[in-house]
């Protein structure tokens, strides 16, 4: 431990001389040590490096001196920032605390070559934009009806937090522009600036593309598509409204009831590898499914198609 310590020695006869020591002094100083705080990082939307929240370890700080900490010392080095998985893409400081005061004492302790501007006790936590992806709620081939007006939503995923974007980041990517539509053939159907497909022309084939560019907090998604299939007579459609679940731990049904037209067609549902049956099914674990579904009806070609 850091102090003055006494040196003796036995006074007494020696030889021909009796001696009287005067006591000296031995001085532990304490030990001069420079911490520098690492950066960390994550994506938008994903949870905060697990070293700022839990004890750090080298990784997360460097001891830069000549001198190291002594093996065995623990001197409670702390990390907390205000970056978190809520804030918005952008730098953040990363503040460090020595917690061990007992310990500290026996130490000199200098911070330095943090990389936070002007601080170089902190160190910098950087939120990177996050990996987004798009799907359209209703995919591949599609049927539709002449001078029929078609919505086919977006879905938005944070592909690096594994979530669902929320309807509020969704739509304010889709006011800033981010979000763009484009049509095969404009002459057959149009698509407006919120995917509302309006068809000009029949028969024919249409191919209905999204894509977005690079927001405040994502990077961009790569484009996907649909192709509607136009004819001049009334083909059978089947309208689902957005189905978003929650885990619960109970069978929930995988799809809302769905609007058809004409009214009397009859739809069948199915799980992959499972068989039709009437009854929409139902999911119990947090996971993705395909839900195949059919449509038949009177005087109607039959319609077969799938929702993730």
């Amino acid at each position: 431990t850091v102090g003055a310590y006494p040196i003796t020695a036995a006074d007494g006869d020696y030889g021909n001389y009796t001696i009287d020591f005067l006591d000296g002094s031995y001085e532990v100083q304490q030990r001069p040590i420079t911490i520098r705080v690492e950066d960390h990082e994550s994506s938008y939307g994903g949870a905060v490096d697990g070293g700022i929240l839990t004890p750090v370890e080298g990784k997360d700080y460097t001891v830069i001196s000549t001198y190291q900490i002594v093996p065995g010392d623990d001197l409670g080095l702390q990390l907390s920032t205000e970056a978190s998985e809520a804030k918005p893409v952008g730098l953040y400081p990363i503040s460090a605390q020595i917690t061990q005061a007992q310990t500290a004492k026996n130490y000199e302790i200098t911070f330095a070559g943090g990389s936070w501007s002007g601080d170089a006790q902190h160190g910098t936590y950087h939120i990177e934009r996050a990996a987004l992806s798009i799907a359209f709620q209703t995919q591949g081939e599609i049927p539709i009806s002449y001078q029929d007006t078609f919505t086919n939503p977006l879905r938005f995923t944070n592909v690096s937090a594994g979530a669902a974007v929320s309807d509020a980041e969704a739509a304010k990517m889709q006011a800033d522009g981010k979000v763009h539509y484009a049509s095969s053939d404009p002459t057959v159907a149009t698509v407006s600036a919120d995917g509302t497909v309006s068809i000009h022309n029949s028969p024919a084939s249409v191919t209905i593309s999204a894509w977005v560019e690079q927001s405040d907090n994502f990077e961009p998604a790569e484009a996907v598509s649909y192709t509607l299939h136009i004819s001049t007579s009334s083909g059978i459609r089947v309208d689902f409204s957005q189905q978003t679940l929650t885990y619960t731990g109970d069978p929930q049904p995988l799809l809302s009831a769905p609007t058809v037209s004409p009214a009397n067609a009859e739809l069948v549902y199915w799980l992959e590898g499972g068989t039709p049956s009437t009854d929409i099914p139902t999911g119990e674990q947090a996971q993705s499914y395909v839900v195949y579904y059919r449509a038949t009806a009177e005087n109607y070609d039959p319609y077969e198609n799938h929702i993730t």
